[in-house]
């Protein structure tokens, strides 16, 4: 599968998994660039789970109806866990919605690779991606997370 140039801002995001473990977590943020729906990943941790959260932003004045893909990938002490959640959803002219939810285990060792896709018919229209640990990542779990 061809990789993708994402243009993105990296910086240190606020998720703390299990106790302050995961607060090198790195960031993508797309740049706005007069995009017209725009991606983003919230996460919280509590006790010993990660709460995901993706947005869309619809920066138009129209309604719109758009397809998503929410791709949370874990490789751990405990193995390796791949969830996917995909629908469409209508966000209103100037609003942001959230697009899809969903709570995780998590511990202080786990390596997260999380990303929102947007599409609007079969064009990619928004993305954000997250990384935990940011450089931490083995070229071996990176490996493993790349092939579930």
């Amino acid at each position: 599968m061809a990789r993708e140039v994402l243009l993105s801002l990296w910086l240190v995001a606020g998720a703390t998994i299990a106790g302050g473990c995961h607060s090198d977590c790195a960031r993508s943020l797309a740049v706005r660039d007069g995009r017209a729906y725009v991606a983003s990943i919230e996460t919280r941790s509590r006790d010993s789970r990660l709460d995901i959260e993706g947005y869309c932003q619809n920066d138009t004045t129209e309604d719109v109806v758009l397809r998503y893909e929410l791709r949370a990938q874990k490789v751990g002490g405990s193995g390796t866990a791949d969830s996917l959640q995909s629908g469409s959803i209508r966000v209103a002219g100037g609003q942001r919605a959230l697009v899809s939810e969903v709570s995780l285990n998590a511990s202080p060792a786990d390596h997260w690779r999380i990303e929102l896709k947007l599409y609007r018919g079969k064009e990619l229209v928004g993305r954000d991606l997250v990384t935990c640990p940011e450089e931490s990542e083995s070229s071996a779990q990176r490996a493993e997370i790349e092939s579930l």
